[in-house]
């Protein structure tokens, strides 16, 4: 109850200023995460359309009133679900993918989380835990179906990226406020956790066919202590290493992405690819970027992402390029993107249907009726967010006449889904 008052309570602060909430469509494009500066709570989402237009700020649009709060760390996608995952205000925020209408909020066990994965009806949080106390790492266990904490796995210091492969998770322990080097295999039948050993500072994950390859960015020289940074190939078989590309001293490569079998990472603003099939793997320069501050890459559909968090202070620029290198657009962002995921798929019927819920009349002072499909319940709220009337009757009308006159807000649900309307008893 405390996450549904504290929804509704900044929601009647945007919707006072707004008109009706009308269901848009992000079923098709690139989400693009700002995670903001620490500390401020201005974490934000931008959507790059399938046709190539920007829109920032879209979760906040969704939802006039809510932010998505400090330091988004990352994306996981799943079904109609986006899950938001955020390190600084220690909490996962679930939303419709389709609409990006919030759900809810998981906060009880999910301390300075990193990212997510997921498996069977469960998702999989990488936590920090108390980022002093190298003993209290862990990856949380969320039950999807009502979206609590059902257990908790403790793993070594710093797991970072999290990624299923059959029901097998490996995390990649980049080491927290330290520097780690391995990867851990959770059996998510079982919840045992298995060690490979890999390079120094293990980061982004790719799978291509029967293997894992993780890019290990090696100790930085600034630590007093440098190492070689390296490309990591392990075999799932075994869940051992079976190959590995090692970069001379000094280069320290971020990132990892696949196109076509081939792996593309950054590394001083270029970004490279590499063949691991060859008997001797060498890196292709592909494009040297712009970017002052390269923070987050991907490649999708045959396109290059670079993010460039800029100076961490100016809004961010996203870089789009063929997969031969050449600049096709140049977008400014939120505050420090960091990373960029693909949301497809058409929008359903229910979603499609929910775009379309209206309530009539309004203003009213006897009832009001819904016009929709599939609606299975209605909830009134007043302006403190107390609930003061609940119906799965909606056929007949819905009766008011024992309500106050004021504005009220009506949360109306279709399917899974849920969709929130002003409405005003006079």
């Amino acid at each position: 109850m405390k996450n549904i008052y504290r929804f509704f309570k900044f929601l009647i602060l945007g919707i006072l200023f707004s008109g009706f909430s009308i269901a848009q469509d992000y079923s098709n494009g690139i989400f693009i995460l700002n995670e903001g500066q620490f500390g401020t709570s201005n974490a934000s989402l931008s959507f790059l359309s399938a046709d190539g237009v920007l829109e920032n700020d879209v979760y906040s649009n969704e939802n006039p009133g809510l932010s998505l709060g400090d330091l988004a760390q990352g994306i996981g996608i799943n079904g109609d679900n986006i899950y938001f995952v955020m390190n600084g205000s220690n909490k996962v925020i679930v939303a419709n993918r389709l609409t990006l209408q919030y759900t809810e909020t998981i906060s009880t066990d999910i301390t300075s989380p990193r990212h997510i994965a997921f498996h069977d009806g469960k998702g999989y949080v990488t936590c920090w835990g108390d980022p002093g106390d190298p003993e209290t790492s862990y990856v949380a266990v969320i039950d999807l179906e009502t979206n609590e904490v059902e257990s908790t796995i403790a793993v070594a210091e710093g797991p970072e990226r999290i990624i299923n492969k059959d029901g097998k998770l490996y995390v990649a322990h980049k080491g927290g406020y330290g520097f780690g080097n391995s990867i851990s295999v959770i059996d998510a039948a079982t919840e045992q956790v298995e060690i490979i050993e890999v390079g120094d500072v293990p980061d982004t994950m790719q799978i291509i066919g029967d293997k894992l390859y993780v890019i290990c960015s090696g100790v930085p020289a600034w630590s007093g202590n440098e190492t070689e940074a390296g490309i990591y190939e392990i075999d799932f078989l075994t869940n051992t290493v079976s190959s590995q590309f090692n970069f001379e001293m000094g280069e320290h490569p971020g990132f990892l992405a696949v196109d076509d079998a081939l792996l593309y990472y950054v590394l001083n603003s270029g970004v490279y690819k590499i063949d691991f099939s060859e008997t001797t793997p060498e890196p292709t320069l592909v494009v040297q970027t712009t970017t002052a501050i390269p923070y987050g890459f991907n490649i999708i559909d045959d396109k290059i992402y670079v993010a460039d968090a800029v100076d961490y202070i100016a809004n961010g620029s996203a870089f789009v390029y063929s997969i031969d290198g050449v600049l096709e657009n140049t977008h400014t962002v939120g505050l420090i993107p960091n990373g960029f995921y693909k949301s497809e798929g058409e929008m359903g019927t229910i979603d499609q249907t929910l775009s379309q819920i209206s309530i009539y009349p309004n203003p009213t002072s006897h009832e009001f009726y819904i016009d929709g499909k599939n609606i299975s319940n209605v909830e009134i709220f007043d302006l403190t967010g107390k609930l003061v009337k609940s119906t799965q009757n909606v056929t007949s009308g819905i009766n008011i006449q024992d309500l106050v006159k004021g504005i009220y807000i009506v949360k109306i649900q279709s399917g899974n889904n849920t969709i929130t309307k002003k409405i005003i008893i006079k």
